[in-house]
């Protein structure tokens, strides 16, 4: 938990753009799970868009999904960005 707070207050003091090394060890093992794909086989992507907080998009085996940081947790923002 301290370590996702921590997160939150770079992201606040940096403009809201990620640290990718620490989006792939904190969201890694989440994306794996919710795409059904090793870890060695996502890849991540910032998405940032005018007057809102950067996304970050994984994409791997064939599937990709969208998440955004909420209160310190990763959450997938739109599940029909996935296809099977």
């Amino acid at each position: 938990m301290r370590s996702a707070r921590l997160v939150v207050v770079v992201l606040a003091l940096s403009g809201c753009s990620f640290d990718m090394a620490a989006v792939r060890t904190e969201l890694g093992p989440r994306a794996a799970n919710d795409l059904g794909c090793k870890p060695s086989a996502i890849e991540f992507e910032e998405v940032k868009q005018p007057l809102s907080p950067s996304n970050v998009r994984v994409t791997g085996c064939g599937k990709k999904n969208e998440y955004t940081l909420v209160q310190g947790r990763w959450t997938p923002v739109r599940r029909a960005l996935q296809t099977p």
